[in-house]
């Protein structure tokens, strides 16, 4: 049985709170984001209990769950909330923290997403074979979607050769202004 921390960490519940720009609060647990999430099936979690734990202070717990890093941010938790609260920010806030802290959890999620925005940088667009590649080779799975990606690229699903976005230069600066936010 898997026992929880009693010490309430209000240190963390302000950086989330910072972070989110959310009031965590305002959340009275009445469930209907987790009753409308699309993605609740494959969560250890549902939003509404991370929400509770957060706002208890137990920090190990909901760093340690797969919820954020599964959340889609399609906004339908925050859409049904009565007190409109936006969930996805503060997932988005615990992802911050998770890499910050460097939990063995997100390492291939932080690397997929650091490459992810390389990727946009550098394309101005997503560009998948590139992507894939560069995830495959650094995580340690060369060739893990080579049959797939060969498949996808000989229907003309995606291309081989990137086609950079003409509005690359626009992307960067606005990726550059985003950088001092957090």
């Amino acid at each position: 049985m898997k026992t929880q921390s009693t010490d309430r960490d209000t240190k963390f519940i302000s950086e989330i709170e910072r972070i989110s720009g959310q009031e965590l609060a305002k959340c009275y647990q009445c469930g209907k984001c987790s009753a409308g999430c699309p993605i609740g099936y494959e969560m250890d979690m549902l939003p509404d209990k991370v929400m509770r734990y957060l706002q208890l202070g137990i920090k190990d717990e909901v760093l340690n769950s797969q919820t954020p890093w599964l959340c889609a941010s399609c906004e339908q938790c925050s859409t049904r909330c009565p007190q409109e609260v936006e969930i996805p920010r503060v997932m988005e806030a615990i992802r911050i923290i998770g890499i910050r802290e460097g939990s063995r959890r997100d390492r291939k999620v932080a690397l997929f997403n650091n490459l992810f925005a390389g990727v946009i940088r550098w394309f101005g667009r997503s560009y998948e074979p590139g992507l894939m590649g560069f995830y495959n080779l650094l995580s340690g799975h060369l060739l893990q979607d080579a049959k797939n990606a060969v498949i996808l690229i000989m229907k003309g699903k995606i291309a081989f050769i990137p086609k950079p976005a003409k509005c690359v230069p626009q992307v960067q600066k606005m990726m550059d202004q985003t950088k001092s936010v957090k």
